[in-house]
């Protein structure tokens, strides 16, 4: 290879190294935070936490413009300054998927009742997003992005943090694992076997609403989501125990995010579309055998029980 490629490959490495870290990291955090998703039949309401978080940094941004016009002191100078910052908007779209997931959470026993309140952040959020920005070009624009998704432009600083978040997650899940999943799967039984149920409901709820806060304020919606649930889903739809989906949950989400952005930083290879739009539809592709699989074997093992 010549000297030219290299050079055009360390080059592409500056360029998107912030971009790949980034990517990996949001995928690997949500990937296993999502397996307790899954396993507690709540697909829906990270849809809706997502959802509340792109109406924070609606409201950011309308709480920006509105800083712009009415400072006339250094103290409002230095306060529009904190609402045109990043860390404003971050800041509020984890507040808003915190509030959101906590109302989620305070559901009480009747399943009804809680899809009524899925149903009723996503589309207050949703409606609620697009209302603030409509009348502001820029804002509006800003909001599209989130609902598309796209972490060009990502920070080495916003890695840092999502670094934290993923150590966190695996530190937590990998201490707690076989009580979580009891959890999720039979609060019941987790609560005669001693564990404090109530305690860890409210900290999944609060841990859950963070991360999908950073995943979208940095990642946006697309890509949050599908990390969230599709790898969970694949896994769950291919491993044979709770230990295994666990596993493979984080192995297909970084595969699939590694076999788009890898090229990326090869000169020559890049396919030219969003790379977090991509891996999110090889990750939509890629759960139709996984379910094919998943009803084979039930028949397999069914037709094994008949024959006994």
């Amino acid at each position: 290879m010549s000297e030219s490629f290299f050079s055009e490959l360390a080059f592409h490495w500056t360029l998107y190294q912030n971009m790949f870290a980034q990517g990996i990291l949001i995928a690997v955090t949500l990937s296993l935070t999502g397996v307790l998703v899954v396993a507690r039949n709540q697909i829906f309401t990270g849809a809706a936490i997502s959802a509340a978080s792109t109406l924070g940094i609606a409201m950011a941004l309308v709480l920006a413009q509105y800083s712009t016009v009415h400072h006339h002191t250094p103290d409002d100078d230095h306060a529009a300054n904190w609402y045109h910052s990043d860390s404003f908007k971050t800041t509020m779209a984890v507040i808003s998927a915190v509030a959101a997931s906590l109302i989620v959470v305070g559901r009480g026993r009747s399943r009804n009742a809680y899809e009524a309140r899925i149903g009723w952040i996503f589309l207050v959020s949703t409606v609620g997003a697009n209302l603030l920005v409509a009348k502001s070009p820029h804002s509006l624009e800003e909001i599209h992005r989130v609902h598309s998704s796209s972490i060009l432009g990502a920070a080495q600083s916003e890695n840092v943090l999502l670094a934290l978040v993923a150590m966190v997650t695996l530190l937590v899940l990998a201490a707690t694992w076989r009580g979580q999943l009891l959890l999720a799967t039979d609060s019941e039984m987790a609560s005669s076997s001693g564990m404090r149920a109530s305690l860890w409901q409210w900290v999944y709820a609060i841990w859950l609403a963070i991360c999908i806060g950073l995943a979208i304020r940095f990642s946006g919606l697309l890509y949050t989501f599908g990390m969230l649930v599709l790898p969970a889903l694949i896994a769950r739809s291919c491993c044979h125990t709770m230990r295994a989906v666990l596993i493979a949950s984080p192995i297909v989400a970084l595969g699939a995010t590694l076999l788009v952005f890898v090229p990326e930083l090869i000169p020559g290879w890049s396919t030219g579309y969003p790379s977090e739009q991509l891996a999110v539809f090889l990750l939509g592709v890629a759960l139709l055998p996984a379910w094919c699989y998943q009803q084979l074997r039930l028949r397999w093992q069914q037709g094994r029980v008949s024959h006994r």
